[in-house]
């Protein structure tokens, strides 16, 4: 993982923390499922951690907020780790891991945004390929995601990879719904921003790649056609074989020969004052080729 990729998920991350929960109930589920996807029990204690170490006074005061006591942390140069020893805390993260309920699309929302904040990341926007994910110790857990993000509307993928349950999404607009979804709204906007340069961008490249050979494929047909459409228009006897129309598009070609087949089209309608489809005319041409071609053969 490199650094840009590192920053653009800190970045959704920096945006989710500071986010204005509006009730009690969805700074709960919030933290919950933060604490969910981050942290165990051990020795009689519940331990979460994070390297958001620049967020330890939001993660105190939602901590409070929510629990209504203070918690322990230590700290490193490169990790928050908080400690819960309260009983009754304890009681109730106890309950909650097995049976997380959630009732509204608020919740839902807060519930996927306190996954992303513990274990999700984001590949950089100028990325070659796109990828969101949450990854989750257990199996149950990962059910649960799935079935959260499924109620918004979004498809993921999963996977088990050394002991961790993978939630994943890989399609571009499905992860700018999902930053949406998890209130990092100023991200999304800037992911989808380089995301519809970059297609921009490809699209341009791509049909700059592929006009030189049109054109060179266009005009040896143009030749080719030219040279059948002189053949026949020199030969009495196999003008029979054809049309009025036909021999009229033969005249037309042999005199137009640098013309696509659409502008073909177009202006033999315009000069003979018909409506023939692009189909026709392309197979009007086929069967003067057709016809010149049997002459050469049987001559």
């Amino acid at each position: 993982m490199n650094k840009d990729k590192r920053s653009f998920s800190e970045q959704v991350k920096t945006e989710i923390i500071n986010y204005p929960w509006a009730t009690l109930e969805e700074k709960n589920i919030f933290l919950y499922s933060f604490i969910r996807t981050t942290g165990r029990f051990t020795d009689g204690k519940y331990i979460f951690k994070t390297t958001l170490i620049e967020h330890e006074a939001d993660f105190r005061k939602l901590y409070l907020e929510v629990f209504q006591k203070p918690i322990r942390v230590e700290k490193t140069k490169t990790l928050l780790k908080f400690i819960i020893e309260h009983p009754k805390i304890l009681s109730n993260l106890a309950s909650i891991m097995g049976d997380f309920t959630i009732s509204t699309a608020k919740e839902t929302k807060a519930y996927l945004a306190g996954s992303f904040l513990g274990t999700g990341w984001v590949n950089s926007f100028d990325s070659k390929y796109y990828h969101f994910e949450i990854r989750i110790k257990h199996f149950q857990h990962s059910l649960d995601l799935k079935e959260a993000f499924e109620t918004m509307n979004i498809k993921t993928m999963s996977l088990r990879k050394n002991c961790w349950y993978y939630v994943y999404i890989k399609k571009a607009q499905d992860i700018a719904d999902v930053l949406k979804i998890i209130n990092a709204t100023s991200s999304a906007i800037i992911f989808e921003d380089h995301r519809i340069e970059k297609q921009f961008l490809a699209t341009i490249k791509k049909m700059n790649s592929i006009e030189p050979y049109n054109k060179k494929k266009t005009d040896k047909t143009c030749t080719i056609q030219k040279k059948h459409c002189k053949s026949v228009l020199q030969n009495q006897e196999i003008q029979k074989l054809l049309t009025v129309n036909q021999l009229k598009l033969a005249k037309l070609r042999l005199n137009r020969e640098n013309l696509s087949l659409s502008d073909l089209q177009l202006l033999y309608n315009e000069i003979n004052d018909e409506n023939f489809s692009r189909s026709t005319i392309n197979n009007w041409l086929r069967k003067i080729c057709e016809v010149s071609n049997n002459n050469n053969i049987n001559q």
